[in-house]
């Protein structure tokens, strides 16, 4: 399943070739004529795996940047979690 997440983003999310069972979420910046691989994030199963994708796309089409991508915790949330 491949999400846009604005013009300068996409996110692919699938299971891994020649792995098994696992789901892959990556994140790529886009750029003519190629695109480069910002993150890789590994699930077991597929719910998780689509969740993590819909919410980091949605987060890089509100303005996130390639920084706040890179520097996140390992986990399910970009932002701090609210108080």
């Amino acid at each position: 399943m491949n999400l846009s997440a604005g013009r300068t983003f996409s996110v692919e999310c699938g299971p891994a070739p020649h792995a098994g069972t696992p789901w892959v979420v990556r994140v790529f910046r886009k750029g003519f004529p190629f695109r480069r691989r910002v993150s890789s994030d590994w699930f077991i199963e597929k719910e998780q795996a689509t969740l993590f994708a819909e919410t980091i796309a949605a987060d890089l089409r509100n303005g996130a940047t390639m920084q706040e991508v890179r520097d996140r915790k390992p986990g399910w949330t970009l932002h701090r979690a609210p108080r």
